[in-house]
């Protein structure tokens, strides 16, 4: 197995780590979950790989393990409230959006106006809802131009996938 993972990591595709996690509606034991997130972290920060990080109900969990790392942390099919999001925002994490844009949830749509747009990702992940569509749900949301977004978020995908040239991972703290 180590074998498989060291020839890996010379991959120039080999971008990150995930989608890892901790999901307490799902069948498998939490604290085996646990276990191995908290090994995929390690792997992530011993190789400075981002961590792309799928959470359901266990938000309040990853923040004490969250507030210990150095690597870039991405929040995938991020749909949560404002003060939660602080928290977030305040670890430095990375926030991956789709299709709760389209949910008019007032909780959800308070929170995506404090997002920084240093932080954010579009995603669509298994949604039939095109990449096209949010993009222009989040520019309508928080009424910017689609041409800025789309440089902001290649920015952002350049800051944590391309400029670790020293081997060092970047985050904004």
């Amino acid at each position: 197995m180590s074998d498989m993972l060291d020839k890996l990591l010379t991959q120039k595709n080999f971008l990150a780590i995930g989608e890892t996690g901790l999901d307490k509606v799902c069948a498998a034991d939490y604290n085996h979950q646990r276990r191995i997130f908290e090994l995929q972290l390690d792997f992530a920060e011993t190789n400075h790989k981002p961590l792309i990080i799928h959470a359901v109900k266990s938000w309040n969990d990853l923040i004490p393990i969250l507030k210990r790392t150095k690597i870039p942390c991405i929040l995938h099919g991020y749909a949560e409230g404002i003060t939660l999001t602080r928290q977030f925002i305040e670890l430095g994490c990375y926030f991956s959006l789709g299709k709760s844009l389209f949910q008019v949830a007032p909780r959800i749509l308070e929170a995506i106006q404090i997002i920084p747009l240093t932080s954010l990702f579009l995603e669509t992940d298994e949604s039939q809802i095109p990449i096209e569509d949010v993009y222009l749900q989040f520019s309508k949301i928080r009424n910017l131009s689609l041409e800025t977004l789309i440089i902001q978020i290649q920015k952002n995908f350049n800051s944590i996938f391309t400029n670790r040239g020293n081997g060092q991972a970047m985050i904004p703290r």
